[in-house]
C-alpha cells in the first residue's frame, strides 16, 4: 500500500510539473482596449414593416468612460441610416454618420468611470445587405430577413 501511495505521489508531481511549464514569452500579447469606453448595456427597440422591407429602431447605449476627458466616441453603424442621437432627457447631441461609423460628440466632458447613456434613432427602407461586403458567403443570413 505504501508503494502504491508513493507511485501516485511521484506520478502526480511529474504531471503537475509538466502542466505548469509555461513559456511566458510565447503567450499572445494582450493589448490595451482600442477605445476609451466600456459599453455596459444596450436597450434595443425595433419596428419592422415587412411590406416595405423597412425597419426603424431606437437603441439606448449605456457606457462607462475609461478616460479622464471623455467627450466623444465612435460606434459601428453599417447597414442603416442614423437619424438622431440624444441624451436620456431627449436633448440632441451632435453626430456624424459616415463610412459605417457613427461619431458622437457629447454635450459635456465626462471623467474616468463616469456612466452615461445616449439614445440613437435609426432606420432604413428597402433593406438589402450583401453578406460578401462583410467577408461572408453570398447566401449567409445576416439576421434580418423579409
Amino acid at each position: 500500500m505504501k508503494q502504491l501511495y508513493l507511485l501516485f505521489l511521484i506520478v502526480g508531481n511529474v504531471s503537475l510539473s509538466i502542466a505548469q511549464n509555461v513559456n511566458v514569452y510565447e503567450r499572445s500579447m494582450q493589448h490595451e482596449p482600442s477605445h476609451d469606453f466600456d459599453v455596459l448595456h444596450y436597450k434595443i427597440a425595433l419596428k419592422f414593416e415587412g411590406a416595405n422591407r423597412a425597419f426603424q429602431g431606437e437603441t439606448t447605449v449605456t457606457l462607462r468612460s475609461l478616460s479622464d476627458h471623455f467627450d466623444d466616441f465612435t460606434l459601428d453603424a453599417e447597414t442603416y441610416q442614423v437619424n438622431s442621437v440624444k441624451t436620456t432627457d431627449y436633448q440632441s447631441i451632435p453626430f456624424r454618420h459616415e463610412n459605417g461609423k457613427l461619431h458622437i460628440q457629447l454635450h459635456k466632458t465626462f471623467g474616468y468611470s463616469d456612466t452615461l447613456s445616449v439614445i440613437i434613432g435609426y432606420g432604413t427602407t428597402k433593406f438589402q445587405v450583401n453578406p460578401e461586403d462583410f467577408g461572408m458567403g453570398a447566401n449567409y443570413p445576416l439576421g434580418i430577413g423579409f
